[in-house]
Parts: C-alpha cells; sequence; structure tokens
C-alpha cells in the first residue's frame, strides 16, 4: 500500500475555514495577528505559521494598512 504525501496536498478544508475570518481581519486592518488570535481565541503560533505557509500575500496586504494609516475604523458621523 502507498502512503499518501499530504505536506503536497495543501491545508485541509476545516484548516482553511479555521483561519479563514483571522485572514480576513488581518488582510484588511492593522490589528496585529496577536490580538485577532487572541480575540477569536486561536494559537497565535499556529495562525502566523498558517498564513506564512498558506497564505502568503496577507503580510503585504496588512502591511499596506499599516503604512496608508488606515487602521480599519471607519468614521461615523
Amino acid at each position: 500500500m502507498k502512503s499518501i504525501d499530504t505536506r503536497r496536498c495543501g491545508p485541509k478544508p476545516e484548516t482553511v475555514a479555521k483561519y479563514a475570518e483571522a485572514i480576513r481581519i488581518y488582510e484588511t486592518t492593522a490589528e496585529d495577528l496577536k490580538s485577532i488570535a487572541a480575540r477569536l481565541g486561536l494559537t497565535y503560533n499556529s495562525l502566523s505559521s498558517f498564513i506564512r505557509r498558506s497564505s502568503p500575500m496577507s503580510p503585504a496586504r496588512h502591511k499596506e494598512h499599516l503604512l496608508s494609516g488606515d487602521y480599519g475604523v471607519k468614521n461615523e458621523v
């Protein structure tokens, strides 16, 4: 019986779903990853590793918000 190399298959769908909201927040606001992980009840190290491996553009999008001064807070008047 041949074993399956799961490292080449990508993340499991349930793992993607688990981190989807955190990635969305991280890409669209200037909130740091530690506070996002704490707010959503996720482990910071696991979340940061997942982003590094599975969503390499997220840090660049996050940096855009930091540089633009857009902190994800809308002014409501």
